[in-house]
């Protein structure tokens, strides 16, 4: 399944079955099921469409590393505090870069060198969604979003060495 579907349907499916419920509750069944699933596919492609559009920008717009290389990189959120502030993570040969969208409230940049790293986890955000990344550091822990957590733990496992 491709990329952009997939994101259409983990974001338009849960918000279609809010709103549907919301609809339902509030203007009866059969409303509710034609508001929610019109409102989940179009939601689910403005989300999915926004995603590839943001992966074609950050990825055209890779970053100017002198003497470094860009071994994994990919879109992610970066928790500060408890807004999850979009953009775009990369992993080079010495450093973990974040770099913000412009569409968040928290505008940053956020580079950790790999010789700071002391661990990396996948795990869940809000307890349950298999999708985090956390980076511990002996000052702090950061935590992100990404799309194959498992494969950003491996690949910042080896870039470590």
């Amino acid at each position: 399944m491709s990329r952009f579907f997939k994101t259409a349907i983990f974001a338009g499916v849960p918000f279609g079955l809010l709103m549907g419920l919301f609809f339902a509750l509030r203007y009866g069944s059969a409303f509710g099921c034609a508001g929610g699933l019109a409102g989940g596919v179009l939601f689910g492609l403005t989300m999915a469409s926004f995603v590839a559009w943001q992966s074609s920008r950050f990825s055209r717009q890779a970053p100017a590393l002198e003497g470094e290389r860009i071994r994994h990189q990919g879109p992610a959120n970066h928790f500060r505090g408890w807004e999850g502030v979009g953009g775009w993570l990369y992993l080079t040969d010495k450093r973990l870069l974040f770099r913000s969208h412009g569409f968040n409230v928290q505008r940053h940049e956020l580079s950790m060198p790999l010789t700071e790293v002391a661990d990396v986890q996948a795990c869940s955000t809000a307890w349950v969604i298999p999708n985090g990344l956390r980076i511990v550091t002996e000052k702090s822990a950061e935590r992100f979003v990404v799309e194959g957590r498992r494969d950003w733990v491996e690949q910042i496992r080896l870039a470590k060495g």
